[in-house]
């Protein structure tokens, strides 16, 4: 039964002033206030804790906290921060408030400084508690939640001792690890707002629960056997499979070479035996995926490396609480197919420990050290999130679904990154990562990226949140789940935002979604330069007010109105960007024919070179028959875009090279072989590559094309010595623009950011060379160097009401 305080005070005699401390048990709520007189001397203090306090333990450990320091009162979650009311002695609470960061627990992040009141207790408390705060759900979403962690070595011990009541169990957690962001629903984080809802503790889970010695002390996400969700083996055709045990019946699935679809963290899977030939080829078709890398879900850290190269530092992220996928070299032979897993560079594949309890009780009852593990979807539609939707979308397709009576709230994909220049870079930012970064804008700004690899941002004075990833857009299926996101966020997070913020290009789902956001709200429409866009994401996370940006990438609109895509912009908080160099544009014969065939690039090039078509002919032989056409094309202007864009120039010098495919089937494919190759040569192979570079009109461009006009060059062209020619030309654009720009740094750093800058072997080119020069290089980590990271730079953008010279261009 729930009294009001009124009411309360009213069955005690008292008139006097108090707080209430209302408490849930098994289907009872209840009040307990208790007051005295007062307390000569007795001090209270009310602190706030604002950030990622919610649902990593911070609770239990300001309780323990509290206790030590001999202090009274309640620590409570509140819609979105934490609640700490302190009672003692002055000097006690003072002691206590200097040593409180050393009780903040691993994985919280408190954003703002403490902000507390001080007066005079006049409801004394006789100890101290963990309260739920009186009133009820904000409706909001808790956008500070921590991310989902993977088990603890605790959880692990306890799942694999036959002597635990949780030995075997698939959903064990504790303070350290277990679901987050994915099972919350609303504020304040009780379980009462979660997935967990739906599993009320057992007598044992509530003994725990309620014991400040134990490790689960009030932590809402625990659950055991007895009172916990319960897992299920269905068919192929999603019918129940009686066995004695779901996760053998899963592991027989996948040891005959079938592919099994698990319901995990933040969304349905495929898992596979990698050393079936057979289950890789059917994952393919399925996922419509010819060439694209399929990652790996490795036993254990011991197992990875005794088939990868792990350095210290890979070992530590894949070893850490997000698990995300890690990309990693093989060693010597592999019984594997490593050329099946990643056709394009077999040297190397994705690699991930268990995410999650039922990851682990799989892979250790599977007989192999690893399992191929990729979201469980077709080709362009989103990872199902409930069994009924995996069933539609995959009968008849798989050969089994492992599932469970949980509840997904918000889709995650695994996390991908890659150590690149010496750090761990985020390549594609969800499952295991919060979506609360530690920035903020002036004003409230709804940024909703680019068409691939997307990722939208609500920022403002108070929060800067990050979605995880969603893919691409650019089929109905995945812009559909996008749209339901966004409206599902927007409307938690509430409030008008002053701005939507879209990618200039008008044609991008995005840019669509954009608009009529924009109408209906009534809020201003920000058109953002895709290169500005993906500058100011590095300059958000470098923390510097002023940087050159080096942004290669494939293409995007620039502010006048063409494609760009190697740039040397100048970006500065106080006066805005400017675009100090770039290179001269190339023919695209066909449009985006040409982006998916690579070897029009080449002839596009070639002709654009004042080649003949019989020169041409003695390159692209297989393509003879068609060159007629596409010299026309180039001469004519025929149906013909032009870009300086790196990434295009990258696919150019693969078709030349022979390494290209003749059509890729997925983005950055023919520059990922390049890669490739270059790191199978040696230095000494290194040749020079001629381009010229002088300035016109106040810019700097680096013209390619003396390059192929030159057969000769052409055909002693290596892989290593093209990417060493491309950092040479970085290079010298950024020295032109340091002797250029006029901002208040002699030597700023130099941010290396778009798509291109995840090739590896040229980031670390160009590092060295800027630092040769004594440059301070920043490479993006928190936010991925591709258009995932683009909505952050459309937030600042349109948050600072950002402005740029060279142009004649109005937002």
């Amino acid at each position: 039964m729930i009294f009001s305080l009124t009411e309360r005070k009213k069955m005690n005699g008292i008139t006097g002033t108090g707080e209430i401390c209302k408490f849930s048990g098994e289907g009872v709520s209840y009040v307990i206030c208790i007051f005295t007189e007062r307390t000569a001397g007795m001090r209270q203090r009310i602190i706030i804790l604002r950030g990622i306090v919610e649902g990593i333990g911070m609770r239990p450990a300001l309780y323990r906290f509290s206790v030590e320091h001999g202090l009274r009162g309640y620590v409570c979650n509140l819609s979105g921060f934490v609640k700490l009311l302190w009672q003692g002695d002055a000097s006690r609470i003072e002691q206590a408030f200097a040593e409180l960061g050393s009780a903040f627990p691993d994985g919280s992040r408190v954003e703002f400084p403490p902000v507390f009141t001080d007066s005079e207790a006049d409801c004394i408390y006789s100890d101290f508690s963990i309260i739920k705060e009186d009133g009820t759900s904000s409706g909001q979403v808790n956008r500070l939640t921590p991310p989902d962690r993977a088990p603890c070595a605790k959880c692990l011990a306890e799942i694999h001792s036959s002597a635990d009541r949780h030995s075997g169990y698939a959903f064990n957690s504790c303070a350290e690890c277990g679901p987050r962001a994915t099972v919350i629903e609303c504020l304040p984080y009780e379980r009462e707002h979660t997935a967990w809802k739906d599993f009320p503790l057992c007598p044992d889970c509530r003994k725990e629960y309620e014991n400040p010695a134990d490790r689960r002390f009030h932590v809402e996400g625990i659950s055991c056997p007895k009172c916990g969700p319960h897992l299920e083996l269905l068919d192929s055709s999603g019918c129940a499979v009686p066995v004695p045990d779901p996760i053998n019946g899963a592991v027989a699935v996948l040891e005959r070479g079938g592919i099994l679809a698990l319901k995990g963290v933040g969304g349905f899977q495929l898992l596979a035996d990698p050393q079936s030939a057979e289950a890789i080829d059917r994952l393919r078709k399925l996922k419509h995926r010819r060439e694209k890398p399929l990652a790996l879900m490795g036993r254990s850290l011991e197992d990875v490396r005794s088939f990868f190269h792990a350095d210290e530092l890979q070992a530590e992220v894949l070893r850490a609480p997000a698990a995300p996928i890690v990309l990693l070299e093989w060693k010597e032979e592999s019984p594997f197919h490593p050329a099946l897993l990643a056709p394009d560079n077999p040297a190397e594949a994705g690699v991930m420990l268990p995410a999650s309890p039922l990851h682990e009780l799989l892979m250790r009852r599977f007989s192999g050290s690893f399992l191929i593990a990729t979201s469980g979807n077709r080709g362009g539609e989103p990872p199902a999130l409930d069994h009924e939707s995996a069933v539609r979308a995959l009968h008849g397709k798989v050969d089994g679904f492992l599932t469970h009576c949980r509840q997904i709230y918000w889709r995650h994909d695994d996390s991908l990154g890659v150590v690149n220049g010496g750090q761990f870079q985020l390549w594609r930012r969800a499952r295991g990562y919060e979506w609360s970064l530690p920035w903020r804008i002036p004003r409230r700004v709804v940024a909703l990226g680019g068409l691939w690899k997307n990722t939208f941002a609500v920022a403002d004075r108070h929060l800067f949140l990050l979605s995880p990833h969603h893919g691409g857009l650019e089929d109905a299926a995945n812009a559909d789940a996008w749209e339901q996101a966004l409206n599902r966020i927007l409307a938690q997070v509430g409030g008008k935002a002053d701005a939507v913020a879209v990618d200039l290009h008008p044609d991008y789902f995005s840019s669509i979604a954009g608009e009529r956001l924009a109408r209906r709200e009534g809020m201003e429409l920000c058109r953002v330069p895709h290169h500005y866009a993906h500058a100011l994401a590095g300059l958000m996370e470098c923390g510097g007010n002023e940087a050159l940006a080096l942004v290669f990438d494939g293409t995007g609109l620039g502010p006048d109105g063409r494609l760009w895509g190697a740039e040397l912009l100048d970006v500065s908080l106080d006066h805005g960007g400017r675009r100090l160099a770039t290179w001269e544009s190339a023919p695209l014969p066909g449009g985006e024919l040409a982006v998916r065939e690579p070897w029009r690039q080449f002839a596009g090039r070639c002709f654009a070179a004042g080649m003949t078509r019989k020169q041409v002919k003695t390159f692209l032989p297989e393509y003879a028959d068609k060159l007629e056409l596409m010299e026309y094309q180039c001469i004519a202007n025929l149906n013909t875009s032009y870009t300086p864009s790196a990434g295009r120039l990258f696919d150019a010098v693969s078709a030349l090279l022979g390494i290209a495919p003749e059509r890729i089937s997925y983005e950055g494919q023919a520059a990922i072989r390049l890669e490739a190759a270059a790191r199978k040569e040696t230095a000494g192979e290194s040749g020079f590559v001629p381009y010229v570079g002088q300035e016109k009109e106040g810019v700097f461009m680096i013209d390619w094309t003396p390059l192929f006009g030159d057969c000769s060059m052409m055909r002693r062209l290596t892989a290593r010595g093209f990417h060493e020619s491309v950092a040479d030309a970085a290079l010298s654009m950024v020295e032109f623009a340091l002797a250029k720009r006029e901002g208040s740094l002699k030597n700023p750093p130099v941010i290396l950011t778009g798509g291109v800058f995840q090739n590896r072997l040229l980031t670390e080119f160009v590092t060295a060379r800027l630092a040769s020069r004594g440059m301070e290089v920043f490479i993006p980590r928190k936010v991925p160097p591709n258009d995932g990271g683009i909505s952050v730079g459309q937030a600042l953008w349109s948050g600072l009401q950002f402005r740029i010279s060279g142009v004649d261009y109005t937002v």
